[in-house]
């Protein structure tokens, strides 16, 4: 009895596999090339013709880059990133997001996935490109991303109608700690995340009497027990919507202490996110510098005294701190 893969195999060698090959290639939405090494165009299906303008005999023979991005020097010739030498070398598929060059001239945004194909001895003959515009996709979550700030602006202008004394806190704690994170070197997208984080981390405030909140004079021991309330109340309203960042478990911990000392939760050391490690930094310096009902501004100076002398184990991550002074007494940082 033969097995199951013997007219498969068949198919592919014989001239009725070539039809069924072009077929199946010709029936995929995505553009696809097939490059050798030489990173030529040895073949290409119906949806790369449509992408690209050109007929599939216009396309085989030419350069991968001479089509993708309308030159005709290799990409790193040119300072263009390319991961085709990689996938040949290494036999591993990538991912790349890129601009690509119409043939009329327009540039659209492309999701290209580079997948090797083997010989017999492992060695890597071919990769296949498939090429997937994802222009208008890419514009959708970008309306989006915009949407989600405007929402997120209107909700910590609301907590400020309701707490006057502090209205701009929060953008300026925003200013500082995404400062912060810059001058630490981290990414743009956890960036991102604490700048939406910093945005509305005193959104549990709304659920704070607002003759507490704008009192002139000391606050009581339990008029403060309340206040503490505000990040947990904040963790409650926003826990349910899903951000790409840890958004909500930021707010909830923007007040915890390195030594545990924090609330609500008195989380200690490590546990303590980094986000809500710096907005707990740009917090106090923000607090500190600035005017409060109960006390005129004490300034930059008496804030960063307060931080430099509680950073480390004590309180303030000391990686934190020392980006925040770095950036009042080196680099000129002011609030806007």
């Amino acid at each position: 009895m033969e097995s199951e893969d013997k007219p498969n195999r068949y198919l592919i060698e014989s001239q009725k596999g070539e039809k069924f090959y072009r077929s199946v290639l010709d029936r995929m939405h995505e553009a696809v090339f097939i490059l050798n090494k030489n990173f030529l165009i040895i073949d290409a299906n119906d949806a790369a013709s449509r992408t690209t303008g050109l007929g599939r005999k216009e396309l085989i023979g030419k350069h991968c880059y001479q089509v993708s991005h309308g030159h005709n020097r290799p990409c790193r010739e040119v300072g263009e990133p390319c991961v085709l030498p990689e996938v040949f070398d290494t036999g591993m598929p990538a991912t790349v997001l890129h601009k690509h060059t119409r043939v009329d001239g327009s540039v659209c945004w492309v999701d290209v996935l580079y997948s090797p194909f083997k010989g017999p001895d492992g060695r890597v003959l071919y990769v296949i490109e498939a090429m997937r515009d994802v222009t208008e996709l890419l514009s959708a979550h970008e309306r989006l991303k915009s949407a989600l700030k405007g929402i997120i602006q209107s909700i910590s202008a609301l907590v400020e109608i309701r707490d006057p004394y502090t209205a701009g806190h929060s953008q300026r704690v925003v200013q500082l700690a995404d400062a912060v994170a810059k001058e630490m070197g981290l990414s743009e997208e956890q960036i991102e995340g604490i700048r939406v984080a910093g945005i509305i981390h005193d959104i549990g405030k709304i659920t704070v009497p607002a003759e507490i909140l704008s009192k002139p004079g000391r606050l009581s021991e339990i008029e403060f027990s309340i206040i503490k309330t505000h990040p947990q109340a904040g963790y409650a309203v926003i826990k349910g919507l899903e951000f790409p960042w840890p958004v909500a478990q930021t707010v909830l911990q923007h007040h915890e202490k390195l030594d545990g000392s924090g609330y609500p939760t008195g989380l200690s050391g490590d546990k303590i996110l980094l986000e809500a490690r710096i907005l707990a930094v740009a917090d106090v310096v923000e607090s500190i510098s600035s005017h409060r009902p109960y006390r005129p501004a004490l300034g930059i100076d008496k804030a960063l005294e307060e931080i430099s002398k509680n950073k480390g184990i004590l309180l303030y991550d000391a990686r934190v701190v020392d980006a925040c002074v770095r950036l009042f007494k080196e680099k000129g940082f002011k609030f806007e």
